[in-house]
């Protein structure tokens, strides 16, 4: 009985290439993976602030309770794409009042590690430039990891605020 081994060989194989096909192609803009990484998802719905290759992220300033800031060790690790499905502003509670960012999407593996930079700049424009990190020598399962997180980005003075997350505008608020 050698057919059977070959009928579950090819079904494999069809449902592997079912699997990696698309019916439209990805959408390519946005974070440039560094291509040493063992999984670098090509689909990104939000583009870059930056548009080189290897990410070069902004300039992290502190936002009190930031869970997903930068971290020291983070220069030994290899910066990936994050899928980014959903996005938004709101204001929390408490006084003064805080502003807060949800967002939602999935990591390439469940071991990168999701990192926001938070900026805001003198013409009253917050950038947030969100991406991931995993460690390359460390082996991961390939199948994308979802994530929906909530992070404060802080009290704002008096004024008309516009918020962005990877160079695409999710808002604008008045404080």
């Amino acid at each position: 009985m050698t057919v059977r081994p070959v009928v579950i060989f090819l079904l494999a194989a069809i449902w592997l290439a079912a699997c990696t096909a698309s019916g439209s192609p990805p959408m390519t803009t946005g974070i440039q993976a560094d291509r040493t990484s063992p999984a670098t998802p090509t689909q990104v719905l939000f583009p870059s602030a930056t548009s080189t290759p290897g990410l070069t992220p902004l300039q992290p300033v502190p936002a009190p309770g930031n869970p997903y800031a930068p971290k020291p060790g983070d220069k030994s690790l290899v910066t990936a794409n994050v899928i980014i499905t959903e996005a938004s502003i709101y204001k929390g509670v408490g006084d003064p009042v805080q502003m807060m960012l949800s967002l939602q999407g999935s990591l390439p593996t469940p071991c990168n590690e999701l990192r926001v930079v938070i900026e805001t700049n003198a013409q009253n424009q917050t950038n947030i430039q969100v991406y991931s990190l995993s460690d390359p020598k460390k082996m991961c399962i390939e199948i994308i990891s979802p994530f929906d997180v909530k992070i404060p980005l802080g009290v704002y003075p008096s004024g008309h605020y516009t918020v962005s997350v990877n160079g695409e505008i999710v808002g604008e608020f008045d404080s």
